[in-house]
Order: C-alpha cells, then structure tokens, then sequence
C-alpha cells in the first residue's frame, strides 16, 4: 500500500514539473503591424540608406520588428506576421481609400499594431481631421473582426498634438494606447551614424529595442 501512495506522489510531482517547463501559449498568431520608415524603409542611395529594414538599425535583427518576431516566435513558432510601411496613409489620409488594404484586412489579423503619425502634418490635422480617418482606420480592421486586439503607438519624435489624437482615437474606441514620448533623445536614435540627419534621427539599436519592449510589455498583459 506504501508503495502505492509512493508511486502516486511521484507522478504528481513529475506532472506539475512538466507543467512548469512547458512555455506559454500566445494566443495571437496573425500579426499586422502597420508602420512608416521606422517599420521598414527600401535602400534610397539619396539619403545614403542602402537597407531594407526599420530605418536606422545597424541590421534586420536589430529593428523593432524583428525584436518583435523572435519574442513571438519564442511563445508560438507558428505565428504568422505581416508589416508595412504604411506612410501613405500619414500623408494622405484625407482622400485615402481603405480599399487599398483589403488584402491586410483579409488576412484577418487577431493583434494589429498601428505604428505611425510622424509624417501626419500638424497644420492640416484639424482641417482634415486626422481624428475621424484615424478611427475609420481602426473600425475597418475591427469590422467582421470582434476579436481583434488594437494597439495604438505614438510616435518616436515628439509631436504633442499627434499625440493627443491618437490617444483619444484608441481611449474612444476601446484599444490600447502606447505612448513613446519618453524616447525622443538623442541617446534613442541614431544621431551621427549617418551622413544624411533626416536618418540618423531615426531609432538606432537603443531606440529600436526600446519601442519592441514597450509594445511587447502591452502584449503580454
């Protein structure tokens, strides 16, 4: 009988280590990340930047990205990512046609990262009321979508005004807001890496880290 109850205390102990070592299981395997420059950004020998990646990490692993996909990789091996550089939209989003993406949206993404809003000018943002294409943007991924997860991103280069925007947008329609406010240093970018300022004012190595652990820190709650 001693040897029963020894047997049995044995496996218990066996099983609740198994579960210990087994990794979590993320529950997001469709990932959309709709960024600009600090996303991706295709070699331009006009600014002397001759990669195709976040703008300015030293290499592809480096960018925020692909800090990104390795932690998610790490959690679920067969989680399926996309990214682009989505610009335009920052640039044009008055006469914009959502249309455009269709093929992200039928991805259906279960977490989409919105990762923008430095190219969006601050002296047209009331007249073209950044605010309700900002949230059209969000209502088109989350329509026929319910169970998607948003996380909204401010931006790397301080722009109070932006800032603000985007924040009300994601508190208004229930998603989740980053702010990034805090990592417009000197010490964050790239300064003096690069012949041309407009690159090296990007997110170096520091920076691109910092942005990956912010969103990753949201993700995992």
């Amino acid at each position: 009988m001693k040897s029963l109850y020894f047997i049995f205390f044995l496996f218990v102990i066996i099983t609740s280590c198994k579960k210990v070592k087994e990794p979590s299981k993320m529950t997001f395997n469709r990932v959309l990340i709709l960024g600009n420059s600090i996303t991706f950004h295709k070699a331009d020998e006009s600014l002397g930047w001759k990669n195709n990646w976040g703008m300015a990490a030293s290499v592809q692993d480096s960018d925020y990205i692909h800090i990104l996909i390795r932690k998610f990789k790490i959690k679920n091996p067969e989680v399926n990512f996309k990214y682009i550089n989505f610009s335009q939209f920052e640039n044009e989003y008055e006469k914009y046609s959502l249309n455009n993406i269709d093929s992200l949206k039928q991805f259906k993404p279960n977490l989409l990262i919105l990762r923008m809003g430095e190219n969006v000018d601050i002296n047209k943002i009331d007249i073209n009321d950044f605010s309700a294409h900002y949230k059209d943007l969000i209502k088109y991924f989350q329509n026929n979508n319910p169970s998607l997860k948003i996380i909204c991103v401010s931006n790397f280069w301080r722009s109070p005004k932006v800032e603000d925007i985007i924040k009300k947008c994601a508190n208004s329609e229930g998603v989740s807001y980053i702010s990034l406010s805090h990592l417009d240093k000197e010490e964050f970018t790239a300064w003096g890496l690069f012949n041309n300022s407009a690159v090296g004012s990007h997110p170096g190595n520091k920076g691109m880290k910092a942005i990956a652990d912010l969103i990753w820190q949201e993700i995992e709650k």
